[in-house]
């Protein structure tokens, strides 16, 4: 399972915004190619901040690169647990779980949507 699909199979979309989530597959396809991502995420920064600030002031560039790095590590750690946890069979019983209920809130009996479920397996 790749990084990003991991890190799908956890709660970060609901913990994270899109940027964040964007920003830390972005630092990891780096990681695996051997670039070092620290002065990018500084430089990135440091535009943002500029864009608000009158000076881009040097301190509030250090304290938002650390927020930053605390968050695309807090998103790895996610990452890392979600491609541990990733089981073919418990996906393919969840898939059926879904199916399952999709059918029953389309008004088909119980035993015809469990039927269909697992014939579509």
């Amino acid at each position: 399972v790749g990084a990003v699909d991991a890190l799908m199979l956890t709660d970060a979309p609901l913990l994270h915004p899109p940027g964040t989530l964007a920003a830390a597959a972005l630092r990891n396809g780096f990681r695996a190619r051997g670039f070092k991502t620290t002065q990018l995420l500084a430089r990135l920064v440091g535009r943002v901040v500029a864009e608000g600030t009158q000076q881009g002031e040097a301190a509030l560039v250090q304290q938002k690169v650390a927020e930053l790095t605390v968050a695309l590590d807090a998103l790895d750690k996610l990452g890392w647990e979600g491609s541990q946890k990733v089981d073919q069979q418990e996906v393919a019983e969840i898939d059926r779980k879904i199916k399952l209920w999709r059918a029953q809130g389309a008004g088909q009996d119980q035993a015809a949507a469990a039927e269909e479920a697992r014939v579509k397996e």
